[in-house]
């Protein structure tokens, strides 16, 4: 009696048993990600198609982005030597022109609907662009591969009108509808687990009931919600505030017996500018039980974010005025805990992205930079 024990792995599960980065090389030699053999013994070898669009926000310069030619003797500029292996394969296209954003009264309408062409509403209380060229052609091949769309950015949207109107467009190039921008992942981490992870993970969604909208952006009561298996959104949760035009900022992770921690930021009076403010948290249970509200902070503060760990336990890490500050919350209740060493990340504009805080078991892994250098703090809890 003989068995034939045929497995097949995917680059999923080699990288993930492997813990290695995003930037190796991709894997020939496995299976495409997503894909499954179609006959015993005969292994898929041709990849799904796929798109990938690069944006620069501040464009290129001419002088060093350039082609001429085609084909194998196809000349290129400095900007594009690492595209020399390449060129039989390249096309370099020239003269795309947006006429929607040569008539708008907004200089920067240009990016704003780079991949639609649709025209922008110019009315700050309404919301509308046009589903993206990216998102037309992952709704047609996207269920070819485990991710049908994968936007990734280096910052978050930015809470703040420009020329008028809100930075959902210019923080936005990717849309799923007229009036709903896709979401973007900015931090590293959570695309090496989207791409590497099993997928059996727990999910949550923290978000704001908007209320009102203003230069410094969208405020409203936070809420927490968990993901179910199949996609869709449990019951969202959040504190019943006094004053809910004056929150924003909400980050959640995972406690203990299926409840959440949710922290924000909640000004202390009504400001049109600046996004730094107290910190906040509540804590919610799986019955749907909504905490007290806990101060972590008196004073200013930007972007707390919180991550779960062991036995239930939230880590909260924020930048303060005089440098960093964290909290540790127990059974849902939080407690100041020592901070990463080192000056806090420099903001960009007003948004601080360069920074990272993750969990692995029992220990808690914070990065930044700063001036320069790139910063990491490990601690056990």
């Amino acid at each position: 009696m003989s068995t034939d024990h045929h497995h097949t792995a995917s680059r999923r599960h080699f990288l993930r048993g492997l813990g290695v980065a995003l930037a190796l090389p991709w894997l020939e030699s496995l299976p495409v990600l997503g894909r499954t053999v179609a006959a015993r013994g005969v292994a898929a070898s041709t990849p799904p198609r796929r798109l990938g669009i690069v944006f620069f926000s501040n464009g290129v310069e001419p002088a060093h982005w350039w082609a001429k030619g085609s084909g194998a003797s196809m000349e290129l500029g400095p900007g594009l030597v690492p595209m020399m292996p390449h060129r039989e394969d390249m096309t370099f296209i020239r003269g795309l022109f947006n006429q929607s954003a040569m008539v708008s009264t907004s200089p920067h309408l240009g990016r704003m609907n780079l991949l639609s062409g649709a025209p922008i509403s110019l009315d700050p209380d309404t919301i509308r662009a046009g589903v993206s060229m990216d998102q037309e052609i992952a709704a047609a091949i996207g269920d070819k591969t485990a991710i049908p769309s994968l936007v990734l950015g280096i910052e978050p949207n930015e809470l703040r009108l420009e020329d008028g109107l809100s930075m959902i467009y210019g923080s936005s190039l990717s849309w799923v509808s007229a009036s709903r921008p896709a979401t973007k992942e900015i931090y590293p981490a959570r695309t090496f687990e989207r791409l590497v992870g099993d997928g059996t993970g727990r999910a949550l969604v923290a978000f704001t009931r908007i209320a009102s909208r203003g230069d410094a952006g969208f405020f409203g009561s936070p809420a927490v919600a968990a993901v179910r298996a199949d996609g869709t959104l449990g019951t969202p949760l959040g504190p019943q505030l006094a004053f809910p035009r004056r929150a924003f900022g909400p980050s959640a992770a995972f406690t203990n017996r299926g409840g959440a921690a949710l922290v924000f930021q909640l000004k202390e009076r009504s400001e049109p500018f600046g996004l730094q403010a107290p910190v906040r948290a509540v804590a919610t249970g799986a019955d749907g039980t909504i905490g007290p509200l806990q101060t972590l902070t008196g004073g200013r503060a930007t972007e707390p974010v919180a991550v779960a760990l062991t036995r239930g336990r939230v880590l909260v890490v924020w930048s303060g005025s005089r440098g960093l500050g964290a909290s540790l919350a127990v059974d849902g209740t939080f407690r100041t805990t020592a901070e990463p060493k080192g000056p806090p990340p420099a903001p960009f504009h007003s948004n601080p992205t360069n920074r990272d805080l993750r969990s692995a078991g029992r220990h808690a892994i914070f990065t930044w930079a700063r001036a320069g250098r790139v910063r990491v703090a490990v601690r056990a809890f």
